[in-house]
């Protein structure tokens, strides 16, 4: 069955927090309009999970819900898959290489396989059997963070040795040396246009396109190296998260700072959209577009106990 919800991940309580739609509420979950009433929280029902439910680790790291419904659930010490009843875990025998590991990421490609990213490589879910995608000689042992595909099916990886494209089972390792400003990647996404924009650990936002590297950060204009999130805008380039004090959008052009929900466009200087500007907290922990809310970006917050999930929508 369609599972529909509202997502939450918890940090720094490390438990499973799932805000399931009452009966009776529409098939999915209202959202607080800009300007009008908020859903009211009498009309969710919370329920929590933990390894008494079934979780492998209670420390929940990554969360995913596949098209066929399922919710799959990456934890500090293995992988779980959650059908709205019960937790199916996966031990050696399943996930070879990858059982009791860290999850960090997931991604379902246009194949309907399920990508998953661990901390030292990845495997795919296909036909119920978990294969190694992208092998710990390939990452030299590091962690993977997150996946983006491309129109022509490769599938991208960022990881903490470089970035590392798959195509029919044939790797290639991108690092340093071919252009990247640092090996240590978070996250990937395609824009409109098909450049592959890259989030990384003291680098800055890097765009990929034509086999060139084009590295955006604070010496030409965009304003932080470090960028935990990116995601594609239907409009054409990126948003970016990043750590305090702002959320950017970023095109190969510009970029934009967003202040208390106004776009700005900033050649040399910035604004930061902060707690000051009307966010809740100021860490952004990830980025997230609604599929029925084009205009509406949802950011992913953490604000010391249970991550906030808000609404920044950009007007001219």
């Amino acid at each position: 069955m369609t599972l529909s919800w509202y997502l939450t991940r918890l940090l720094c309580s490390a438990t499973l927090v799932v805000v399931l739609v009452l009966a009776g509420a529409p098939a999915r979950a209202e959202h607080p309009q800009p300007g009008g009433a908020k859903t009211s929280l009498t009309q969710y029902k919370i329920d929590v999970w933990q390894t008494e439910q079934g979780l492998p680790l209670n420390t929940v790291q990554s969360l995913f819900q596949t098209r066929d419904g399922y919710l799959w659930v990456g934890t500090a010490g293995g992988i779980a898959r959650f059908d709205g009843v019960r937790f199916t875990t996966f031990d050696s025998t399943r996930a070879p290489e990858m059982a009791s590991q860290p999850i960090f990421g997931f991604m379902e490609d246009a194949q309907g396989r399920l990508w998953v990213g661990h901390t030292k490589g990845a495997a795919v879910y296909s036909d119920g059997i978990f294969k190694t995608s992208i092998s710990a000689e390939v990452t030299n042992g590091r962690r993977v963070w997150s996946f983006a595909q491309a129109s022509d099916g490769a599938v991208w990886a960022a990881t903490e040795n470089g970035l590392v494209r798959w195509d029919k089972g044939v790797t290639k390792l991108y690092q340093q040396p071919h252009g990247l400003p640092t090996n240590r990647l978070r996250s990937l996404a395609f824009d409109t246009e098909g450049t592959l924009w890259i989030g990384t650990s003291g680098g800055g936002l890097v765009s990929f396109a034509a086999e060139k590297f084009q590295v955006h950060n604070p010496g030409n204009g965009f304003p932080h190296l470090e960028v935990r999130a990116v995601l594609a805008d239907p409009a054409g380039g990126v948003w970016a998260a990043r750590p305090p004090p702002a959320v950017a959008a970023q095109t190969p052009r510009k970029h934009q700072d967003f202040y208390g929900g106004r776009r700005t466009t900033h050649r040399p200087t910035h604004q930061p959209c902060t707690r000051r500007a009307g966010l809740a907290v100021d860490r952004h922990l990830g980025l997230r577009r609604e599929p029925f809310e084009r205009r509406a970006l949802h950011l992913h917050l953490n604000g010391g106990r249970l991550n906030r999930r808000t609404h920044l929508v950009a007007t001219d």
